[in-house]
């Protein structure tokens, strides 16, 4: 799934996937990262949940169609 993800798709709040290619979790975005190339987004599953920044090519929109795609990928579901 190719998806631009340019700084004006995102707003504060909005509900995202992180797609690290080993895995998923979910979270909401809060902004730029502490790193170059990289998004703020507060983690909501997963081991390290909570603040952290994630390269913007691994950023997703939050939908029901991409965790059903994930869901099979890796083997589980996460889901607000």
């Amino acid at each position: 799934m190719e998806i631009d993800n340019t700084p004006e798709e995102f707003k504060i709040g909005d509900p995202v996937i992180w797609d690290s290619h080993f895995g998923y979790e979910i979270g909401y975005f809060i902004g730029e990262g502490n790193q170059y190339h990289t998004y703020l987004i507060d983690t909501k599953s997963g081991i390290m949940k909570g603040k952290c920044s994630y390269s913007k090519t691994e950023i997703h929109h939050y939908s029901n169609e991409l965790i059903k795609e994930l869901s099979i990928k890796y083997g589980y579901e996460n889901r607000f």
